[in-house]
């Protein structure tokens, strides 16, 4: 287990667990609550609840957005 470094929101975050939750993630960068964490993957874009524990890899890129009635969380 070595540092990751990953991006959410464009910042670059170093990060040394394997999993974070969407909360723990939002926390690194201090997103409020209520922004919808949202994974970039290069086929698709993953909405990642705040109580879900996610993998995360060395270069995974992350993006946020208001919360709307079409995110389903």
């Amino acid at each position: 287990m070595g540092t990751k470094m990953i991006r959410i929101g464009g910042v670059d975050v170093p990060v040394i667990d394997d999993e974070l939750s969407g909360s723990q993630l939002k926390a690194m960068v201090g997103l409020p609550g209520e922004r919808v964490l949202v994974r970039q993957e290069s086929d698709r874009n993953v909405i990642i609840p705040d109580d879900t524990r996610v993998r995360v890899a060395d270069g995974d890129m992350f993006t946020h957005h208001a919360h709307h009635s079409k995110a389903v969380r």
